[in-house]
């Protein structure tokens, strides 16, 4: 009987285990939901649903928003979606919402796998990976739109194509794509295009047409070029300011074809391109006028090409360091570039990194005296280490960008600010058996106080393990290791919250349970 009972017993228990699979398998097997046509109202796609299969073109009508909640997939196909009311696409850092498309679609050459409509208002894309291909992912006509915290590329074309409007796009990686990253056109365009990462693109980071944009604090790096201008009207402007500027076959071309053209160039660091800046027109004899300031252009083959008649003031900019020429002219026309700093205060020195008329009677000349004494501070820092030009992370807290530089010869990886306990961490690799170091520079405003430095949870001694410096603005902390895969943490000591004491009470609380079921277990076990 005893036997009986038993077997009956465990057979309840792996029909009571059968059944919990059951529920478990059904219950995570997801079914995909299929959407087409118009949504005329208010429309939610949860991450329940997810994923969602376009099998045909949608139109988000104008007055109706369309949500997607973190964590949901969204398949193109070959089909798009127009927004003519509100898309609110908000993922967050865990939960991406992501999307993807594939195939020729028919919106449009001029529009895009997902469109945004002149009369939309209110549109969101955040912490969102967007891929598509052969057309262009984004195509964008109204001013009420934010892009943020996103990754988007992976096409033959251009990722985002801003037409006649003002939109806001900030904090994204742009990259892979077969044109350019940020592709603007007609006058009144005037987006701002700040904290972004362009890499991979063939043509550009970002190329303007046409309109007044902002390209402000973003990093570009192994692109055609960082920034191409055009500038068809002479109302177009462009302000090109505080973006790192590294390993481009061109850091920024200014390719302008009306005279009016303006453009302002001011605070970037331009390192490690075949060109600087250049500047070069369809147009046989040139147009366009501008300000090149306060930059550092430095370890490019040619620092600044000059092919054209351009109205230009070089002033203010460190230019320093390239292999072949500091300005090279191809023009007739003067150029004025006084109260530069060269690199040295030898003037025949300086006259060997100009090719102007006095090389080629045929050219203008450059007009480089008086010149700077040192290094001009208000430039970017030189960075300290010629061979290993530097990997930029941008962090992003609410409308601020800030940017932070680390020079090393090490893979750096996964830098991530943690706004709350004023903590910096990053990853470093590479090859066993050999020395590494890792140079990280970080603004004031972005960190400050006293610093701790720690190595996979081993706190450094300051000026044993690591140095610190400040110049007014930034600081550099520079550690050195032996090479594997480290964790790096700098932490401002004096900022960082304590440790909740309800917390404490909690795991004390919890190690009690642990503790009291084991001693049961283990009791039982004896007995």
């Amino acid at each position: 009987m005893g036997t009986l009972r038993t077997l009956h017993a465990a057979c309840l228990i792996v029909l009571i285990i059968s059944g919990f699979a059951l529920v478990h398998q059904i219950s995570f097997t997801k079914a995909i939901t299929p959407v087409t046509g118009i949504i005329t109202s208010d429309t939610t796609w949860t991450k329940a649903d997810s994923p969602y299969n376009l099998t045909g073109d949608v139109l988000v009508s104008n007055g109706a928003t369309l949500t997607i909640e973190p964590g949901v997939t969204v398949f193109f196909n070959s089909y798009f979606m127009d927004v003519n009311g509100t898309l609110s696409a908000k993922g967050n850092e865990t939960e991406k919402i992501v999307m993807s498309g594939s195939g020729k679609s028919y919106a449009g050459e001029w529009k895009g796998r997902l469109v945004f409509l002149s009369s939309s208002t209110g549109s969101v894309i955040e912490y969102a990976e967007i891929t598509s291909t052969p057309e262009i992912i984004i195509g964008v006509y109204t001013s009420s739109l934010t892009i943020k915290n996103s990754r988007i590329g992976g096409t033959n074309s251009r990722a985002i194509v801003i037409i006649d409007c003002s939109p806001i796009i900030i904090g994204n990686v742009i990259s892979d794509n077969g044109d350019s990253g940020v592709w603007i056109g007609e006058r009144n365009s005037r987006p701002t295009i700040a904290g972004n990462t362009f890499v991979h693109n063939t043509v550009s980071g970002v190329t303007i047409d046409h309109g007044q944009p902002t390209i402000a604090g973003n990093n570009m790096t192994e692109n055609g070029a960082g920034v191409t201008y055009k500038g068809w009207w002479g109302t177009d402007s462009v302000t090109i300011i505080d973006n790192i500027i590294s390993k481009n076959r061109i850091g920024i071309h200014i390719n302008p074809f009306a005279y009016g053209a303006y453009f302002t160039i001011k605070r970037n660091l331009i390192i490690g391109s075949d060109t600087g800046i250049i500047f070069s027109s369809w147009l046989a004899s040139g147009a366009g006028y501008g300000d090149i300031s306060n930059n550092t252009i430095t370890r490019n083959t040619n620092g600044i090409i000059i092919t054209l008649q351009v109205d230009l003031l070089v002033t203010q900019n460190n230019i320093v360091e390239n292999a072949n020429y500091s300005i090279r002219l191809d023009t007739a026309f003067d150029v004025n570039a006084t109260y530069n700093w060269w690199g040295t205060t030898n003037t025949s020195l300086v006259n060997q990194h100009i090719s102007d008329y006095y090389d080629d009677f045929r050219l203008g000349k450059v007009k480089f005296i008086p010149y700077l004494n040192e290094s001009n501070p208000d430039a970017p820092l030189i960075p300290p280490d010629a061979e290993f030009p530097p990997f930029i992370f941008n962090v992003s807290m609410g409308t601020q960008i800030y940017s932070i530089s680390a020079i090393s010869n090490s893979t750096v990886s996964e830098l991530d600010f943690n706004q709350t306990s004023k903590e910096l961490k990053f990853n470093v690799e590479g090859t066993s058996g050999t020395t590494g170091f890792c140079n990280i520079t970080f603004p004031a405003s972005l960190m400050s106080g006293t610093f701790s430095v720690f190595i996979d949870g081993v706190l450094l001694v300051k000026n044993v393990d690591y140095t610190e410096s400040y110049n007014g603005t930034h600081y550099a902390i520079r550690v050195s290791y032996n090479h594997s895969v480290h964790d790096i943490r700098i932490t401002s000591t004096d900022l960082i919250p304590e440790f909740p004491s309800i917390l404490v009470i909690s795991v004390l609380m919890l190690g009690s349970c642990f503790g009291a079921l084991f001693s049961k277990r283990k009791r039982r076990k004896v007995e």
